[in-house]
């Protein structure tokens, strides 16, 4: 199977309501074949709505930090381009690809199909080690160690491709779907 071309992205949300909550800032890492860098794209946005106290805790990004910023609206037609006839890497993929899509519909893109191709290294930590789930565990796990700058758009991309990485290394990709979204309503 050849894969197509492939896109890490890591998005921070106001929250955790995928039709509601708004994109504050993202990353996407263009890679090539063999997971290596081709290029980055990293960017705060003004959501366009306060940002609750309970997303700035985990992200540390206030309202202060972006009211002057550009709102998604004004990068939606690249980021549609970048991913349009992509395979998507992102840790839990179909949280924030659902995120994404209906940012972008909001935004008059076309956002994504429900079987859009993905790789989530967070379904394949999962099914090694049910009782884990965060980022940083799966980090310390197939790494050896510490997630550094955790909950940072770039930071999260980045460990994602180097815990998929691991994965690839190791042949667990083999053994589980990563193709399917978990739910079936999907993005």
């Amino acid at each position: 199977m050849t894969l197509r071309r492939l896109v890490a992205l890591d998005l921070e949300p106001t929250g955790f309501n995928v039709y509601r909550d708004r994109i504050v800032e993202f990353c996407f890492i263009e890679l090539d074949a063999d997971l290596c860098e081709l290029g980055r794209w990293t960017r705060r946005v003004n959501p366009g709505v306060p940002i609750p106290a309970a997303a700035t805790a985990v992200h540390g990004i206030r309202d202060a930090d972006v009211v002057h910023l550009p709102t998604l609206e004004s990068h939606a037609a690249r980021i549609q381009g970048l991913l349009d006839g992509a395979t998507v890497i992102a840790y839990n993929a179909d949280f924030d690809l659902m995120v994404l899509h209906h940012e972008l519909r909001r935004c008059g893109q076309a956002g994504f199909a429900v079987n859009h191709p993905r790789r989530d290294p967070y379904r394949i930590y999962r099914a090694e080690v049910p009782d884990q789930y965060r980022l940083t565990g799966a980090v310390r796990h197939y790494l050896g160690r510490p997630h550094v700058g955790a909950h940072g758009t770039e930071a999260d991309a980045l460990a994602t491709v180097d815990v998929y990485r691991a994965q690839i290394g190791a042949r667990l990709c083999r053994e589980v779907n990563l193709s399917t979204p978990l739910s079936p309503s999907g993005v």
